[in-house]
């Protein structure tokens, strides 16, 4: 079992390496490499400027 769980993780593009804990023979702690991700945006990303035509139209509609 022990060779071919090693084999899977070396097999596995996402796994940096296994271990077998010495108190317990039947465990396994893999370490996995985190994805990142690129060239997306970030949430808080605000734009330079505020398009304020559209509340201008919205709010004239509702005064009248």
């Amino acid at each position: 079992m022990a060779k071919e769980f090693l084999g899977w993780v070396h097999a596995d593009p996402y796994a940096i390496s296994a271990r077998n804990p010495e108190n317990n023979k039947g465990s396994w702690t893999v370490l996995i490499k985190k994805h990142k991700t690129e060239n997306k945006p970030k949430k808080s990303a605000k734009p330079d400027k505020l398009d304020l035509e559209i509340l201008y139209t919205k709010f004239k509609k509702i005064g009248e």
